[in-house]
């Protein structure tokens, strides 16, 4: 297998909820578009931004759960 070269690679920290487990079994990441109030979120904003070969640092249950790679 080649390696990948990812010359622009960003890390991501993404503070997972209620829907970590399934995000992690599915391997995707979820937010809302706002928050309950309407507001949008930056957080919320920067999924967008997530490219591949970006490295997420997921955190859930006051650790870190997993380090992915976007796809």
């Amino acid at each position: 297998m080649p390696l990948l070269c990812f010359k622009n690679r960003k890390y991501w920290w993404v503070n997972h909820r209620q829907t970590y487990r399934q995000e992690l079994e599915g391997e995707y990441l979820w937010s809302p578009k706002k928050n309950q109030n309407g507001a949008k979120n930056a957080s919320y904003d920067n999924m967008i931004h997530v490219m591949p070969g970006d490295v997420v640092l997921s955190f859930a249950d006051a650790a870190i759960r997993a380090v992915g790679v976007a796809a």
